[in-house]
């Protein structure tokens, strides 16, 4: 069974819309590192997640 057949099984009756695939250099622009980093509530998540113990903070696709 392909991926079509599958969705139009899934949207019978509905109007089903494939998700929006955003470019990962974009994502890495508004929520990476240096981008949380220019800002201060950015500053205060990438901390929040050091003081929990968290290795990642952020998104690392590139």
């Amino acid at each position: 069974m392909g991926i079509m057949s599958r969705n139009k099984e899934l949207c019978k009756g509905y109007v089903c819309m494939e998700n929006h695939r955003k470019s990962k250099a974009k994502r890495n622009r508004k929520s990476g590192f240096r981008a949380r980093m220019q800002t201060k509530r950015g500053r205060r998540i990438i901390n929040k997640k050091r003081r929990r113990g968290r290795t990642t903070n952020v998104s690392a696709h590139m």
